[in-house]
């Protein structure tokens, strides 16, 4: 379609499809604390495996596409 990635090449990669597919905030959505603050000292932030609570909120902004067609998507 002439699309240029978000790097502005012609070919997408996989990983980038990917993450805009499994990406909540397109349906108007919004996981809080993915990531966290291990170490205030040296401000390192690290993925959130559990070791802090995540908070799941629907409906916090419009959505780009309808949650129905987003949840309905196979990857």
């Amino acid at each position: 379609m002439g699309i240029k990635s978000p790097k502005g090449k012609d070919r997408w990669n996989e990983s980038t499809i990917k993450s805009i597919l499994t990406n909540e905030k397109y349906k108007g959505c919004a996981l809080l604390q993915k990531h966290y603050t291990a170490d205030f000292l040296t401000k390192k932030i690290v993925r959130n495996d559990g070791a802090v609570p995540q908070y799941y909120v629907e409906d916090c902004h419009e959505a780009i596409i309808e949650p129905e067609t987003f949840d309905g998507c196979k990857i």
